[in-house]
This record gives structure tokens, C-alpha cells and sequence, in this order.
């Protein structure tokens, strides 16, 4: 139904529901401002009659959900004087919401490359170097079916935990997209698995494959003087933090999957030769436009130090393996009502805190298959943004 029909229809039987919930004085119902869909249902504007609380629209949100024929309806108060129904069809920790980037490829699979053969299929569907480090995108679907939004200008370094087949690299995958539509973000991918850098071989700055953390120590110390050439506009621009990016000045994302297999490699001084500059990187890097991006299955003390922990102020952690590993995340996670320490945590859903969030909460992950991001890079390179061929070249380090 389009909206303007759905709003025609609740303010036809909007008299009789607030009548029934006891909510109209006498003839007169509450004025209804508008009605809005999104992913997961709809949302509805109410403003209060004089003597009105909010309250007496919680107590009946029930009533509201059986008269819309929704799952349930919740009750928030953005301004005075005013509520918003927010009516649920569906469960945002259920729903499956497909990042904005692409679209299905609905055109039949004839002539489509051998290698795409049954599997799903997209298409590019933002212009490439409209969108910069300052637009936000929706990384995850809070459970009470808002947006969780980020940028990379003002976002900080994240952690991503979660066991195998849990949501963690399909989280990657959603921060590596944005970044590389992105005309001032330029990426660098350290992954000793190969499977969130394959798509991005041709296209990101500087990828390694590498199992060995010298290939990921040269790429942070690169950063290091990266942040050292920047040092002179903090001055010249008397700020403690680079907020303005551009293609000239972009910012530095890099991304460590399976960060374990550096901080625990069996080459004890390599290893901590890698956590040292991880550490300096860490915290120095936010405020000349770094973004780190760690992903851990267990993010334990001989993964992540305290040192490098304390600097990740913003943690996504899908299910993980025990409560242990729970709190490395979220130290205060005994004391919250939400856990990823859960077997039945189902593959997706996390526990969240970023941006300006002051209480974690369970989030679903946005859907961004490995599929699209193939169809993403190849948009790129169809672009003229291709670095280098599949087969590697003199920014790619290939492990033997």
C-alpha cells in the first residue's frame, strides 16, 4: 500500500482505535501528523491532547498492535506534546535488510560469467564519487528498528567479534562497500584467509594476504607516516582532529581480519613487532583520520591488549563462544540485559555500542553479501579505479 493510502486508511478507523483505548476526550480524537514505512512496519505521528500523557499511549500500545495487525507497537516522545507509534510487522532482529548499495540483479542469468553461474546477483545502485567520508550509512538495525548510523569523518576505531558463521564478516563486508564508493577513503586490507579482501584485489590501496605480520607491520608503519605528514595541519589548522577529508586527503581505513593470526603468531618477535605499531596506531591514529577496523573470533587479552583495546571505543560483537569473551568486549557486559554469550544468539545479531550510544543493545547486522561486493569492485574497475590485476602485482603481498 502506498503511504498516502495507508495514512488515508489509519485516520479512518483512528477514531474508533483511540476510542476503544480510552485516549478521545468525549468526540474528539488526538490529531494523527503523518504516517512513515520503513523496513520493518511504520510509524505514526500523534499529538497529545490537552491532559494527555505518554504513559496512558504505552499502557495501550497493545490495543494500537491488534488494530494494525502488527507484531507490536512501541511509544517514544521526541518532543513535547507529541508521540510516535512505531508499529512493527516484523522483528528487526529477524528481518534481513539488503545494503543500500546494491540492488538484485533481476536480468536472467544468460551470459552471465561461469563463476556467477546460480549463485545471486547485483548491480551497482549509487553513483560512484557522489557519497564522502562525512555521509552516513546503516551499519546495523537496532531492535527497536532504528538505524544505527556511522561515518568515517567522525567514526571511531571498532571492533568486530563473533565466532564463524556469526555476522562478523558480513559486518566487514558492509564497512568495506561504503568505504570504497567513497571518493576521499582509502582503504588497506591486511587478511590472512584471503575472503574479505578477495573482492577488493584490484581496488584497495593496499592489500595483503600475508601470514606472516611483517606484511601487516610494513602496512602500519606506512600509516605511521601518513600520520606523521599530516602532523603540520593540526597546526595549520589549530584542531587536535582532522575532520575535513578529500579525495587529496582521505581517510585512512584499515581493516585486520582474523587479527589473532598476527598478535598470536608462532614468530614471537614479529608478532610483537606488529603490536607495537598496532598500538601507536591505535592511539594517535583517530585524529589524523585513521580508522581502524579489528575482526577477532575471540577477542581475549593475548589477542587484543589493553592498551589497543582502551583506544576501541566503538565494538560490535555477534555470538561468541563464552562469557569471558563477552566481557573482553563489553567489560561491563555482566551488568547488561543483553549478551552475545548466547548459543541462541541468532547468526546476525549483536550487541552494539557505537556513535553517541550510552547503553549497548542487540542490533542485526545489514546484509552485504560477498556477492555484491564482487559486483561493487567490478563497477570500480568498469570505472577506470582498477589498481592492479587479479593475479597481484607490487602493492599485494601474496602468502606462498
Amino acid at each position: 500500500m502506498r503511504p498516502d493510502r495507508e495514512f488515508r486508511a489509519l485516520r479512518r478507523t483512528w477514531p474508533t482505535v483511540v476510542m476503544a483505548a480510552g485516549l478521545a476526550s468525549g468526540s474528539r480524537a488526538p490529531e494523527l501528523t503523518g504516517v512513515v514505512r520503513d523496513e520493518i512496519g511504520f510509524r505514526v505521528g500523534v499529538i497529545l491532547l490537552p491532559g494527555q500523557y505518554v504513559d496512558q499511549y504505552t499502557a495501550a500500545a497493545d490495543r494500537f498492535a491488534q488494530a494494525w495487525r502488527c507484531d507490536r507497537v512501541e511509544v517514544s516522545a521526541p518532543f513535547a506534546g507529541r508521540v510516535i507509534l512505531r508499529a512493527r510487522r516484523t522483528d528487526p532482529l529477524a528481518a534481513s535488510v539488503l545494503t543500500s548499495l546494491v540492488t538484485r540483479d533481476q536480468d536472467s542469468d544468460q551470459g552471465a560469467d561461469q563463476r556467477d553461474q546460480g549463485r545471486d546477483r547485483y548491480r551497482l545502485a549509487v553513483d560512484l564519487d557522489t557519497l564522502t567520508a562525512a555521509d552516513p550509512f546503516t551499519v546495523l538495525i537496532g531492535r527497536s528498528g532504528m538505524p544505527l548510523n556511522v561515518s568515517f569523518a567522525d567514526s571511531a576505531h571498532l571492533l568486530i567479534a563473533g565466532t564463524t558463521r556469526t555476522g562478523k564478516s558480513i559486518c566487514g563486508n558492509t564497512l568495506l562497500t561504503h568505504a570504497a564508493v567513497r571518493r576521499d577513503v582509502r582503504t588497506y586490507i591486511a587478511d590472512p584467509n584471503a575472503v574479505a579482501a578477495a573482492p577488493w584485489y584490484r581496488t584497495a590501496h593496499r592489500v595483503t594476504l600475508d601470514t606472516h605480520p611483517a606484511a601487516a607491520t610494513a602496512l602500519l608503519r606506512e600509516i605511521r607516516a601518513e600520520m606523521e605528514a599530516r602532523k603540520h595541519l593540526l597546526i595549520a589548522q589549530r584542531t587536535d582532529r582532522l575532520t575535513a577529508f578529500t579525495p587529496e586527503l582521505p581517510v585512512l581505513l584499515v581493516v585486520f581480519d582474523e587479527l589473532a593470526n598476527y598478535t598470536r603468531h608462532t614468530d614471537k618477535k614479529a608478532a610483537e613487532e606488529f603490536q607495537t605499531e598496532l598500538i601507536a596506531v591505535a592511539s594517535q591514529g583517530a585524529k589524523f583520520g585513521v580508522r581502524l577496523v579489528l575482526l577477532t573470533q575471540k577477542p581475549g587479552s593475548d589477542v587484543l591488549n589493553t592498551a589497543i583495546r582502551a583506544n576501541l571505543t566503538a565494538r560490535i560483537c555477534f555470538r561468541v563462544e563464552d562469557v569471558e569473551s563477552y566481557v573482553m568486549a563489553f567489560p561491563e557486559g555482566r551488568d547488561l540485559d543483553v549478551t552475545a554469550a548466547d548459543r541462541n544468539l541468532p547468526a546476525g545479531v549483536a550487541v552494539v555500542s557505537i556513535g553517541s550510544m550510552r547503553t549497548p543493545t542487540l542490533a542485526k547486522g545489514i546484509y552485504t553479501p560477498t556477492e555484491a561486493c564482487w559486483a561493487i569492485s567490478d563497477a570500480l574497475c568498469a570505472a577506470g579505479r582498477q589498481l592492479r590485476d587479479e593475479q597481484g602485482g607490487p602493492d599485494l603481498t601474496v602468502a606462498a
